[in-house]
């Protein structure tokens, strides 16, 4: 089995974010976990007023140093590290005073990608999001669908869903997400939504190993991973 982790903020890139890339790799693997999906916050916003760049592409270059130092630190103890995204488009950013509001979570984008078109995800509606993915073979789900302050997306536009999210200061109700999921045929991801030390422990085990995007993606789409919840201490 491989232990994979779908849901983790470094410090820095994800401005909520309390624990750096070194302290992560030593601590997912004294955890037993095989892999790691890298899905910062990517937002418009945090561009703008948190990473502060001189340009477009000088702000995607800072938010892939998270992924790639993870990468780094990781690969001192055998861990793969994926690229994701805990994408916010402006239509749905928690940046705006008003609803809708809801992140999305992208398995298979590139940096190369994300270089060439630093800021064009953000003016995209959920649709457009929803086929670039497709066309770049990409998954699109959704984080935490059934928290509070989120609104729920139309099914029809994703092709997974956060069915357990392991943060432990917020009532993700996943067992809603998880039932949403189920009436709606989408892929189940899981993960820790990691940004400190306490909230380690969730995620997915897939029945083999993959070491690429391409393979996790495939291996995802055989719905034959289990979900791993955080167990409380």
């Amino acid at each position: 089995m491989y232990q994979l982790e779908m849901h983790l903020h470094t410090l820095n890139q994800s401005p909520c974010a309390e624990t750096d890339e070194k302290t992560i790799a030593a601590l997912y693997a004294e955890h037993g976990y095989h892999g790691i999906v890298c899905t910062n916050h990517y937002a418009s916003w945090l561009c703008e007023n948190y990473y502060k760049k001189p340009t477009p592409r000088e702000n995607a270059e800072f938010y892939l140093q998270g992924y790639e130092t993870l990468k780094q630190e990781c690969g001192k103890f055998g861990i793969d590290v994926f690229l994701g995204m805990e994408l916010l488009i402006d239509a749905l950013t928690y940046y705006k005073e008003t609803p809708p509001k809801a992140e999305l979570l992208i398995y298979g984008i590139t940096p190369e990608w994300l270089l060439s078109h630093p800021y064009d995800l953000f003016a995209m509606s959920l649709e457009e999001v929803s086929a670039l993915c497709k066309q770049h073979n990409w998954m699109l789900g959704q984080s935490h669908p059934f928290r509070s302050f989120i609104t729920l997306q139309d099914p029809a536009y994703l092709e997974a869903a956060e069915v357990y999210n392991g943060h432990p200061q917020h009532d993700s109700h996943n067992d809603k997400a998880l039932g949403f999921a189920e009436r709606n045929g989408l892929i189940y991801t899981a993960g820790s939504d990691f940004h400190a030390p306490d909230s380690i422990g969730s995620g997915v085990l897939l029945q083999q190993s993959v070491s690429t995007n391409e393979e996790l993606l495939a291996e995802l789409r055989k719905r034959r991973h289990t979900v791993l919840r955080r167990t409380e201490s």
